[in-house]
């Protein structure tokens, strides 16, 4: 190896391993369950609301915190994503939940067919709670994977950050770029983009999927928003700092 590629490899380590002490373990992953605290209720309540009956086969994209919460409703809950015992991503759930069956998959594979999950109509509901924004792939690759798993006239619900809220928009206006940079560490991934109202129906229509609801939220009481939360102007749709989208799989 050459010095060059020597100091590389040590920068490229000491880099990731820097934003790993800041992005993941304990401290993060408390921190994140806090602030996403409400989201979590009100997804549930969403869940809910389109999918009441208690043994539905449900799916939750992720597996932390989110995930026992639904389980604590639905009496067949799921998993899906890295694989747990070698997943140091900061924010998943650290107590072993044996009673979840976990299929492991990234959704960045979701444009190869031939690696799909071999659960072809198998759930009544998927949870895809703020996760499509830290994917690289294109999100209507992984709305379809999705629907492949789902029962006909079953609901995805998608919850995701609105990328024209009022606080992109503040932060934006002072000069500053309300949307981080890409992360060193690919096994917890920051934003890769962040989607309008628009854009969310696109893509689920692009999937094939029909949209029973799509619309903005107000999820978080940030510091960051405490002072405009108050304001007429988080009343107005598009200034909410989340968005929700309800999807359906149509009959054959």
């Amino acid at each position: 190896m050459t010095e060059s590629r020597q100091r590389a490899e040590k920068l490229i380590q000491r880099l990731t391993e820097a934003e790993k002490a800041i992005t993941c373990g304990p401290t993060s992953s408390k921190l994140y369950n806090e602030y996403h605290a409400g989201r979590f209720i009100r997804t549930l309540d969403i869940c809910k609301k389109y999918v009441p009956d208690r043994n539905s086969v449900v799916l939750d994209v992720g597996r932390g915190r989110l995930t026992r919460l639904i389980s604590s409703h639905y009496n067949n809950v799921w998993s899906m994503g890295f694989e747990p015992g070698t997943d140091d991503g900061g924010h998943r759930e650290q107590e072993p939940m044996p009673e979840i069956p976990h299929i492991v998959f990234d959704l960045n594979d979701s444009g190869s067919t031939e690696l799909y999950p071999e659960y072809y109509d198998h759930f009544d509901l998927i949870v895809f709670g703020d996760t499509i924004e830290h994917l690289y792939t294109a999100p209507e690759f992984s709305l379809l994977m999705l629907s492949c798993m789902l029962k006909p006239k079953g609901k995805i619900v998608v919850t995701t950050p609105n990328a024209v809220s009022l606080r992109n928009r503040i932060v934006m206006f002072f000069g500053g770029n309300p949307f981080e940079r890409i992360r060193y560490y690919k096994g917890n991934p920051g934003h890769y983009r962040e989607y309008r109202k628009k854009e969310l129906e696109q893509m689920g229509a692009a999937a094939g999927l029909d949209v029973k609801e799509c619309y903005t939220v107000n999820f978080y009481n940030s510091w960051s928003l405490k002072r405009v939360l108050a304001s007429p102007f988080t009343a107005l749709p598009q200034f909410r700092d989340s968005l929700v989208a309800v999807f359906e799989k149509p009959a054959p």
